[in-house]
């Protein structure tokens, strides 16, 4: 490829494409700040949900009881169909 015409760099293009770079770097960092902002509102939000369910879920235990077909359809698992816990027999020391 020879050196022609062609094969210049103006400063002024150099400019404008660093310009439309920087432009974008700032676009970005301000659409993730943005971001980091609705992500806490969600996690806040989700909190405060998280705590009312587990109210609602205590309630309804409390007044149709833990092995309920109600509590079992707002999200409990019924006392009945909990996995019984299973104990292993120890081998005596030789």
């Amino acid at each position: 490829m020879g050196k022609g015409e062609q094969d210049k760099v103006e400063l002024a293009d150099y400019l404008a494409a660093k310009k439309k770079v920087t432009n974008a770097n700032d676009t970005i960092d301000e659409l993730r700040h943005q971001l980091d902002a609705a992500l806490n509102l969600r996690d806040d939000s989700a909190g405060v949900l998280n705590g009312l369910n587990t109210r609602a879920l205590s309630a309804i235990r409390g007044i149709f009881g833990p092995d309920s077909t109600e509590y079992e359809q707002a999200g409990g698992t019924r006392t009945s169909e909990r996995k019984k816990s299973v104990r292993t027999k120890k081998e005596p020391a030789k």
